[in-house]
């Protein structure tokens, strides 16, 4: 009997190890939708504000519509805005022509940025990202970049 038992001990060592993976891996595959002031939250939209106050030469703050974070993917559509709450300058940007002076959105251009990011050492960076897209523009992001489809679907 104990040959027996240091036989099922590796055996079961390795169900162990499986398990421990599968709910780990099921864990990861759960999309979710980090709270508004979490830390987790913060640090996406922080990180997509670098390129997007880059873009439009002026200080942002995000109106977040929707937010979807699964494992180290998070696909975010907010709607930018001053830090005092009024519409951006869209002014002093390129999108002047799309926007008339003191308005959001224009006729083709949504006042929306859609987003999608990866978190790498510690910080979210935006892997591709729009300002004002008039479409369904993060169509095909999950083939194009291997980004998990589930955070990018409409509900």
């Amino acid at each position: 009997m104990i040959r027996s038992a240091r036989v099922l001990s590796p055996i079961l060592a390795l169900l162990l190890l499986a398990s421990v993976v599968v709910l780990n891996s099921a864990s990861a595959g759960q999309v979710t939708t980090p709270k508004p002031g979490s830390p987790e939250r913060k640090a996406i939209m922080d990180g997509l504000r670098i390129p997007v106050e880059k873009e439009l030469h002026q200080k942002v703050i995000f109106v977040v519509n929707r937010l979807s974070v699964q494992g180290s993917w998070a696909f975010t559509i907010t709607v930018p805005k001053q830090p005092n709450g009024r519409n951006v300058d869209y002014q002093k940007t390129s999108y002047r022509n799309a926007v008339k002076p003191g308005q959001a959105v224009g006729d083709a251009f949504s006042g929306e940025v859609v987003a999608l990011l990866r978190k790498r050492n510690g910080h979210w960076k935006p892997v591709d990202y729009r300002i004002g897209p008039s479409d369904v523009c993060w169509e095909g992001w999950d083939k194009k970049y291997g980004a998990p489809l589930a955070i990018m679907k409409i509900q």
